[in-house]
């Protein structure tokens, strides 16, 4: 499901979140990377972490979505177990989701950049904020453009 790096190497993640076998050159590496977190980090049980909400961000990508799907995803990383920072392959700026209300959280981010998308405002978001308050999404621009 995904790419999990660890310090010691990158590993894959299987969707219940074991990092079972670390990723050799040159296999294939097409997957979202999980970051922030090291080996002795990586929770034992997976339930209610911020690695869930991780895992659970990437089942709904991985659904089909023309918006927002799994190819899309860069990176997850994670801080602590408060903060999950989204990057997209195809945009340089950062999506803060926060934890929790992952689906609902998908979903609005995925009519969020439609309506980026539509009014062509890509090129001047510097960031998104998913967790600023409950059921609001605040989206930086840049001063260019």
């Amino acid at each position: 499901m995904a790419i999990a790096s660890l310090g010691e190497g990158l590993f894959y993640v299987d969707r219940h979140g074991v990092a079972f076998a670390q990723v050799l050159p040159p296999e294939e590496m097409d997957y979202p990377v999980i970051s922030g977190l090291d080996r002795e980090s990586w929770p034992k049980e997976v339930k209610g972490t911020s690695l869930a909400d991780a895992l659970d961000f990437l089942k709904y990508a991985g659904r089909g979505s023309t918006i927002l799907p799994l190819q899309n995803v860069s990176e997850i990383h994670l801080q602590g177990e408060e903060e999950l920072t989204l990057f997209l392959v195809d945009r340089p700026f950062a999506i803060h989701l926060g934890r929790g209300n992952i689906r609902t959280k998908y979903y609005r981010l995925a009519k969020v950049l439609y309506r980026l998308y539509k009014r062509k405002e890509f090129d001047n978001t510097a960031y998104i904020r998913m967790d600023y308050t409950p059921n609001k999404v605040l989206v930086g621009f840049s001063g260019a453009g």
